[in-house]
């Protein structure tokens, strides 16, 4: 992500992942747009900016490539169910670091 949309401009989600259980949701804010530098399959340098649905999907996925989960951008434990909770314990902290990023 070379390219944020402003603070002002962030959006509150309520966001599930296919790699956690069905029914854990977490509210969380996302950019409401972002513009992203990446290599495409011929080499080729790419820019695109992505807004809305789309802007969050990609924060969702390339936080994924950074091992951050939805869970991370939760700001305590407390925001958590319990049994999710005592699984972050103490490395939400320094999990939370990299999603905020």
């Amino acid at each position: 992500i070379v390219k944020r949309s402003a603070e002002e401009k962030m959006r509150v989600w309520d966001e599930f992942c296919l790699v956690l259980p069905p029914t854990l949701i977490v509210t969380l804010l996302r950019d409401a747009e972002v513009t992203v530098e990446f290599s495409a399959l011929d080499g080729t340098q790419q820019t695109r900016t992505f807004t809305g649905e789309l802007a969050r999907a990609v924060q969702h996925e390339m936080d994924h490539d950074l091992g951050v989960l939805i869970v991370d951008h939760a700001a305590t434990l407390s925001e958590l169910p319990s049994w999710i909770a005592n699984l972050e314990g103490g490395s939400h902290s320094e999990r939370q670091a990299v999603a905020f990023r």
